[in-house]
């Protein structure tokens, strides 16, 4: 699902580039090697909800420990977490003449780490009124076996994300991916089963976008 408005030939400009620079924003923060492994869990869910092709995700060990109760889609968010904000696209790709249809839209983010077990991701998109016109809440979960230490580890990610329409609608998707984890050099095996929210679970990222946008910066 891109991000767009029905109508002119100037929306789907927009739309184009602002679903090229959105998921673009996520890769930018993979390439940060200290949070390689952990981010790019949520490439996949992104891409499936951009209908584009998510890169291989690496292997994560194993953390001791109960879960924050942060680590759970659309949980309320730590007291002290303060997201970032950056604009959607590069200011090379802002001054070509396309560029202009996504002028003044901003990303924010906010990476939560649970250790070596998983984290969580979030994600809004401003555009240049500051109206939030997409968001997406993104969990993964690893699981290794107390059984047999050496068995392949348990991967499951929970995501919902999409439009928030101007009218208060919400044109979104829930996606659970499961798996194993598979050696660095295989590529992932996930089952992944896409669904449309409840009421409880729009109205629960419509708060959440609400809190991001009032602790920025």
């Amino acid at each position: 699902m891109a991000f767009h408005h029905e109508g002119t030939k100037d929306t789907k400009t927009r739309s184009t580039a602002t679903t090229k620079n959105v998921v673009g924003s996520v890769l930018d923060a993979l390439r940060s090697a200290s949070r390689l492994r952990a981010l790019r869990a949520f490439v996949v869910n992104t891409a499936a909800i951009l209908n584009m092709d998510a890169a291989a995700i690496p292997n994560l060990p194993q953390s001791d420990g109960p879960p924050p109760p942060w680590h759970r889609l659309l949980a309320p968010l730590p007291d002290d977490a303060v997201p970032s904000r950056k604009p959607v696209a590069p200011p090379e790709v802002l001054a070509q003449p396309h560029g202009s249809a996504i002028a003044g839209w901003e990303s924010v983010t906010l990476e939560l780490s649970a250790g070596l077990a998983g984290m969580r991701h979030l994600l809004v998109v401003l555009d240049e009124t500051g109206r939030p016109i997409s968001a997406a809440d993104h969990v993964y979960f690893r699981e290794a076996s107390t059984a047999d230490p050496a068995a392949a580890a348990t991967i499951r990610q929970e995501s919902i994300g999409g439009r928030l329409e101007p009218d208060g609608r919400f044109l979104g998707t829930c996606w659970l991916v499961t798996g194993l984890e598979q050696p660095e050099d295989e590529p992932p095996r996930w089952e992944m089963t896409p669904r449309p929210p409840t009421e409880a679970e729009t109205a629960g990222l419509k708060i959440l976008v609400a809190e991001l946008v009032r602790r920025l910066p």
